[in-house]
């Protein structure tokens, strides 16, 4: 259970401390008063086992201010959908900021694929070009031994929230979009150059995901990657997604650096 160090030391400190600061006499010092008040205070939501809503974690500008975690050990005590933020800079995960999925689906009217532009931001592309993108399955090396499976109720509920999250922003022309979605035993890892997400793909990606995992009961680790490992063509055109287990954080923060990097993972 994820508790900050405020809601520590409330609950154990001062508990154990309780008679003897209500003895304290606090009449006609305002200041003493809300100091003592303050420490008896937890919020409610500190001591969950959940963090708070995606919809109800924004800050006072209406910006997204998710739950931090000091580390991935806690996600399995909410048995809740998680949306993740997370570096993928680093080489392991790090900076791992967390909310309760509760995204509504949205249609993204704005992200259709348009056949007659080659450019929906103001980039230099000229031309419309087909290219196929395939499932394909990891070496069993890269995975830890204790998570070969996950449940595809779960994955899908993870890779639906992702898709209505990356549905309701609006495409950036200079930012690649990633998204974690997180469900009990499965997570899933999307990353989507800038070049490709303003055109819809990232969608049209994800709902052939969604769709294989709605005809497999029982799943293995998969990576499905549209990339470019020589021609120069970099991050800004790949797309990514990489369903696992949940207990494989590292291997998917490992994938969307990888395709972050412009480079492609391997695959068997």
């Amino acid at each position: 259970m994820a508790v900050a160090p405020e809601a520590i030391f409330s609950t154990h400190v001062l508990s154990g401390a309780h008679s003897e600061v209500q003895g304290i006499n606090t009449e006609g010092d305002e200041d003493l008063e809300e100091w003592l008040a303050s420490n008896f205070r937890t919020r409610a939501s500190l001591l969950q086992p959940c963090p708070l809503r995606c919809s109800e974690a924004v800050n006072s500008t209406g910006n997204p201010s998710w739950f931090q975690l000091s580390d991935a050990s806690s996600l399995s005590s909410c048995n809740e959908t998680l949306l993740l933020s997370l570096i993928v800079d680093n080489d392991e995960p790090q900076g791992i900021k967390v909310c309760a999925a509760d995204y509504d689906p949205v249609l993204p009217s704005s992200l259709f694929y348009d056949g007659e532009k080659a450019a929906l931001c103001t980039t230099p592309n000229h031309e419309m070009a087909p290219a196929s993108v395939r499932i394909s399955f990891l070496p069993e090396k890269a995975q830890r031994s204790d998570s070969a499976t996950f449940s595809s109720n779960h994955l899908l509920a993870a890779g639906r929230q992702v898709v209505h999250h990356l549905a309701s922003r609006q495409p950036s022309c200079s930012r690649d979009a990633m998204s974690f979605g997180y469900s009990q035993s499965a997570l899933i890892g999307v990353f989507a150059g800038v070049e490709l997400h303003q055109h819809g793909l990232t969608f049209q990606v994800m709902q052939r995901v969604l769709q294989h995992v709605e005809d497999n009961f029982s799943l293995n680790t998969f990576v499905v990657q549209l990339c470019y490992d020589d021609d120069g063509l970099g991050a800004d055109y790949t797309v990514g997604v990489i369903a696992t287990s949940s207990n494989n954080l590292h291997l998917a923060h490992q994938a969307l650096k990888t395709w972050a990097g412009g480079k492609c993972v391997e695959t068997k």
